[in-house]
């Protein structure tokens, strides 16, 4: 009898555990969050995790991925992006972004150049974005429309990127690419061009003639150093600036360039790579890479899963956050030739530095200095809505330069013609 009241006692146990709600902790794990990127899958949490402890999440490829640590020594912007990018202009800081929701511009305002010479700061006229709101109350950022030549809205927006010379590029959501006019403050488009795909087995490129190419990212590192990404079809291209024509260097999934022209690659076994020059690259041994990021040869950065490392004479190095444990969380990461950072953590900006960049050529020598503080009146020069002008007059486009060979692949290009579709009466 006795032994039977335990046995009753132990399944009265354990029923009440079964239907006991899951404590706040177990319930936080489940959720979605983006690491690099990518969607982390929803999992059912252990109920036995407390709340005390780092909670963590699985994703798609099975490796855990711990809650934000930010780096050590960034400080919070009070902002949102889908994107963001930093360079320099005429000794300004340049750092541009794509709004959460894609529908315009932002444009970053250092707080260390808002400083009037009374030390009070210096308020920016609020521009309006395209929901007819305004601007936040920070005046850190500041919402602009991206208009094209005919003065038409370019929305919704994917990718923004500007260099350390002030070359600035925007995407939009169908892959097409834009090039910023200061003077006219207005974007041209730039050729779209014909979709190529990869076979690696016979390192061949297939051109499809009638199905355009869409570029995912884009990076520039200065005025003929400008690179894009087909994630779909993981290559890698880079714009020649005489003919505005996407002509495809490698297969990849990132890449980045800087001012010096120093580029790197990530292939899809995330293994990043050197351009060498004639379309050779040359791989970085000893670190996984999902997203690279360069300013110059000295300022290379990347990620993997959400975590942080920078690569120098000595290898590659891991950032570290306040408390000492590696910083990750991070989705997106952006720096200047002269190592001003900002990130995104998934979509809350953070920076660390706001120097702009003064660089002379000599010859092939590109030398990189920090540029000094600039007064208010050439940053509020830098603060104005993107195109006001009527638009100008619409340029025949030049004709299709012929496809160059890189060195990268072999054998001849391929050229798959997009099938026609005949109208009832040619059927007949």
């Amino acid at each position: 009898m006795k032994k039977l009241l335990q046995q009753l006692c132990l399944i009265f146990v354990l029923g009440t555990m079964i239907m006991a709600p899951l404590s706040p902790a177990a319930k936080r794990v489940v959720q979605r969050i983006q690491v690099a990127g990518d969607d982390v899958e929803e999992v059912d949490a252990p109920q036995t995790i407390e709340s005390s402890q780092p909670i963590t999440e699985i994703s798609k490829a099975g490796a855990p991925s711990m809650t934000i640590n930010l780096p050590a020594d960034f400080t919070d912007t009070f902002g949102k992006a889908a994107d963001i990018s930093v360079g320099s202009r005429n000794g300004v800081l340049e750092v541009w972004g794509v709004a959460p929701d894609g529908s315009h511009l932002l444009h970053y305002n250092p707080p260390s150049l808002l400083q009037s010479s009374g030390g009070q700061a210096q308020q920016a006229q609020p521009s309006l974005s395209s929901s007819g709101e305004q601007a936040p109350e920070s005046t850190q950022w500041t919402p602009m429309i991206a208009k094209d030549m005919q003065n038409k809205t370019i929305s919704p927006l994917k990718s923004v990127a500007i260099s350390s010379d002030g070359e600035m590029f925007i995407l939009d959501t169908h892959g097409k690419a834009y090039r910023y006019n200061w003077n006219k403050q207005q974007f041209a488009m730039i050729r779209i061009g014909h979709k190529r795909s990869f076979d690696k087995k016979t390192r061949t490129l297939t051109k499809h003639v009638g199905v355009p190419l869409g570029i995912d990212f884009i990076t520039v590192g200065n005025k003929d150093n400008i690179w894009g990404v087909d994630v779909d079809e993981k290559m890698v291209y880079q714009l020649d600036n005489k003919t505005d024509t996407w002509m495809p260097m490698v297969d990849g999934i990132s890449v980045s360039a800087g001012l010096d022209g120093f580029v790197v690659s990530v292939d899809d076994k995330y293994v990043p790579h050197v351009y060498g020059g004639n379309n050779k690259w040359h791989p970085i041994a000893g670190m996984k890479l999902d997203r690279v990021a360069v300013g110059t040869k000295n300022y290379v950065y990347g990620t993997y899963q959400g975590f942080v490392y920078r690569h120098d004479k000595g290898g590659w190095h891991q950032l570290l956050g306040a408390d000492g444990q590696p910083a990750n969380g991070i989705h997106k990461i952006a720096v200047n030739a002269v190592g001003t950072l900002f990130i995104t953590a998934p979509d809350e900006i953070y920076h660390k530095g706001d120097d702009g960049v003064t660089a002379q050529k000599t010859g092939t020598t590109i030398t990189v200095k920090k540029a000094p503080k600039h007064a208010i009146s050439r940053a509020k020069e830098q603060m104005r809505p993107v195109a006001k002008k009527p638009a100008a007059k619409k340029v025949a486009q030049k004709p299709a330069a012929t496809l160059l060979r890189p060195g990268g692949f072999e054998g001849q290009e391929k050229v798959a013609q997009k099938p026609v579709e005949k109208t009832p009466k040619q059927r007949d």
